[in-house]
Order: C-alpha cells, then structure tokens, then sequence
C-alpha cells in the first residue's frame, strides 16, 4: 500500500546521504499515516524504523547518592534508586548444580558470580502452577542476599478459583522472608499461551492471586510481565494499579527476525523494546526486565556472533541508568537453547559463559553502581549516574564523565577534548567513560568539547565547563 506523501521515499533517501534526523522524522510521518488508517501493524513497523534513525547523545557524571532526590513512595521490594541485576542460570552448563525442590536442580551462584566476576541480586526460575512453593532455592538465595523471580505458568485460569493452593503458597513464601518477585502468566498478549484468548478472565485470575498474596506475604510483589509484541494488544490485559506491584517486559535481541533468513535484523537497539511498556506504566509501577538475552549462535545458520551478542549486551545494560531509571531489575535467560528449549524453540543460544569474551562484556557492562547485587526494599546504590544540567560540572576529586551515545553507527568514535587538547579517544557500541583528574585542568574553569564521529551522518558535538571546586554561584551538575 503506497503512502500518500510518500514519507517512506523521503526516509530512504535522507539514510542514503547519513541525514538521519531527516530520516527518522519521515518515518515517524509514515507510522502516523498507517496509525490513522487503524493499521497497527504497520504503524509499529515504520516507527521502529524510525527509532532506528534516532541519534542522541546525553552527558552524565558520577555523583554520590546522598546528593541525589530520591522517590519515597516505593512499591513491594523494590530500590529507592539502581537495579537488581539478575539471570535464570538453573541450564547454564558451564556451573555445579545444586538440588532444591520438587526433584529441580538449579546453578549454582557461588560458582556463577565467580565465573561471571561480580555478584547478583536476584535470580529467577520457572514453577507450574500447583507445585509446592520453592522454599529451598529461596533459602540458598536469601543466604546470599539475593530475592527470587517465581515465574509462574499456568495452562487453565479457571484453577485459581480455588484459593486453598494459593493461601499455601503465600504462607509458605512468607516465612522465607526473601524477596519474591511473583510474575503470574506471563505473556499474556501473544497466542502462544493459552490464556490469551480472553482478556476478562485474565484480569480477574490476576486479581484474585494478587488479593491473596497481598495478604498473606508481604515479601511477594505482584508482577504483570507482557511479551514487547504484539503491543496493540498489551493494554486490554492490565488488571489495574491496586493488583500490579510491578509491570515487566520480556525480550530477546536476535540477529535474524521471526527466525527468518531473509530478515536480518542486527542493528535494533535492544532497549528499544522497552519503549511501549515503558511510556505508558513506568509512572505508576516500578519495571523490570522479566528476561531477556542477546544471541551469539542461531539455529538459522549456525554461525557464530560473539561481537553481535557483545553489542547488544553493552547497549542495553548501559542504556538502563541514563534512560529507563524506572527499569529497577533485570534478568538474563542464560541457556544455550538451542540444546536445552522445548521442541520447536530451539533457536539461538543464550549462554553468558559461552565465551571468555562475552562473560567479559557482560561483566564490564554490569560494572556500575548503579547496579545492585543484594536485593532489598529500599536499597540503593552508593554512586548514581546523573545528568548534566546546564553544562556545568563540578571537580572535588577525579570524576568520572559518561558519555551515553545512540547513533546508526554501532561503534561510533568519540573524542573528548579539554582547553583545546584532546585528552582521549573511545570507541563502544554505547557508554563512553572517562576519568579526569581537577590537575588536568589549565585553570580553575576549562571548557570540555566531546566530538561523536560515526561512519555517515554529521558528527555530533557536547559542550560542558569543567569547574575545579564549587561551581560558580554555588550550583552543580
């Protein structure tokens, strides 16, 4: 079907000559053309093309956590401020197993974090529902400080009417004290669950395990956890406020689309996924990314992409503190699922310890305050990334300056310069980072200029004043 104003014609040219503003606002043209024609499909579509235009570049500065505004009304379990950094590590093969309940085996954490390089706070598994509640592998979590994401199937919603396994559950999830994070029937948009066909009657087998859990464990925080697609259908689903505790989202970063040849699609940013969901709950709900994991094998052609799932791991991890700070816990699949999926699933492989190099991305792009490894209500991390307001910045000491980058080149290079030098030169898929000593600075106010250089398009340039002491007048970044 042809656009009328052909918006599409005028986006592919202005990619062709690296003008990709111009670019992205023909595409976001062409999405509300096909909105307003009632097609979603397609308007989803064009607006994804346009987010892969979009060019941002924002500037942020360690600052400590007591200098930072924090919310105070806080839902179950969760962070004033960073993210409870997570994975479901139970078929990971490179760790020890160790027994918990109901005849399962689950990774061991201990050998996990030591492989990885940094501890975790929080973990998740799989339950069907009317199995006993997993107080086993809750205990070795709490002994580790760590909570628990409960990922609960269900294949009738009919079953919740009858409360008294629900009542149990609660109870016995209460006296573990651990922080539990209850993600009941998920995915409750796609049509390949089973309780997907009747919105109603989802909302209210929601409502009725929320109610009691509500009220027998006040360590269990309800979490409403759609798939990122099909989004036209999300929102007939949300069983309300007074149920949800969190809203998650689930999705995976793949190198080909719908498992498809034809369809490569390596250039989707994967915190894009998260815009829908994002913009319309993370004002009411503390969110949470239920699982996700990025590709380095696919069952389409069996090559290898460590530098694909390497990209997709900085990007996202590094795009959460600056601009999803309502993201307060994150998850990774780590499987290799092409050996462990049910029939019919195994398509890529996921696992963390797949490679030496893909555990070192992991851990480098992890290696922020901002993420906690001990899970709380309340906690908070010691040093948060912050925004620079109004192009000053004030040095006590050396201070870290990070550089959030989102431009069409994957790996584009940034060179920073102060008093008129070039002090450095990165390269990264995402976050930029560099430490300057007050000592580099010529006078007690040096002007910073950092030059964003991708392949095409023009370079992108931020301006800042380096003060060495309070700023002038007596604000701050």
């Amino acid at each position: 079907m042809p656009i009328p104003d052909s918006h599409y014609d005028a986006a592919i040219a202005a990619e062709k000559r690296g003008d990709f503003a111009t670019a992205e606002r023909e595409y976001l043209a062409a999405s509300k053309v096909f909105g307003g024609r009632g097609d979603t499909n397609t308007r989803d579509y064009y607006a994804s093309l346009a987010k892969l235009c979009h060019q941002d570049v924002r500037l942020m500065v360690d600052h400590p956590e007591e200098n930072i505004r924090r919310r105070q009304i806080l839902a179950r379990n969760e962070p004033s401020t960073g993210c409870f950094l997570g994975a479901c590590i139970d078929r990971d093969d490179a760790i020890r197993k160790v027994s918990g309940d109901n005849g399962q085996f689950h990774g061991d954490w201990s050998d996990f974090d030591k492989r990885i390089g940094r501890r975790h706070g929080t973990a998740f598994m799989y339950l069907s529902y009317g199995r006993p509640a997993p107080v086993n592998w809750l205990g070795q979590l709490a002994r580790r400080g760590m909570g628990g994401q409960i990922v609960m199937d269900i294949k009738d919603i009919t079953q919740t009417r009858d409360t008294g396994y629900l009542k149990t559950f609660a109870a016995d999830i209460a006296r573990t004290r651990t922080p539990v994070f209850l993600r009941f029937a998920g995915e409750m948009n796609g049509d390949w669950v089973p309780y997907h066909r009747d919105p109603a009657a989802y909302k209210a087998a929601f409502r009725r395990v929320a109610e009691v859990m509500h009220a027998n464990a006040p360590n269990i925080a309800m979490v409403w956890c759609p798939n990122w697609i099909p989004q036209d259908r999300i929102d007939r689903y949300y069983p309300g406020q007074d149920s949800v505790d969190w809203v998650g989202v689930n999705f995976y970063s793949v190198y080909f689309r719908d498992n498809n040849i034809k369809r490569p699609d390596p250039e989707r940013h994967p915190a894009s996924c998260l815009d829908y969901v994002y913009e319309r709950y993370s004002a009411s709900h503390p969110m949470m990314i239920g699982e996700w994991a990025a590709s380095q094998e696919s069952q389409v052609d069996g090559r290898r992409r460590d530098d694909f799932c390497i990209d997709k791991i900085i990007q996202l991890y590094t795009a959460l503190p600056s601009r999803y700070p309502r993201i307060k816990a994150v998850h990774w699949l780590s499987m290799n699922a092409l050996l462990h999926a049910k029939p019919g699933r195994r398509l890529n492989n996921y696992a963390l310890l797949g490679s030496p190099d893909i555990a070192a991305a992991y851990r480098e792009a992890t290696d922020n305050p901002w993420y906690l490894d001990r899970c709380k209500q309340g906690a908070r991390p010691a040093v948060i990334p912050q925004l620079v307001a109004g192009g000053d910045i004030r040095m006590q000491g050396p201070t870290t300056l990070r550089l959030d980058v989102q431009t069409r080149d994957q790996r584009p290079v940034v060179e920073w310069m102060l008093a008129g030098k070039v002090i450095g030169t990165t390269q990264a898929p995402e976050i930029h980072r560099i430490t300057i000593n007050p000592q580099q600075l010529s006078s007690f106010h040096d002007p910073l200029v950092i030059t964003v250089k991708p392949k095409r398009g023009k370079p992108l340039v931020v301006k800042a004043t380096l003060h060495r002491g309070p700023v002038p007048g007596g604000s701050r970044a």
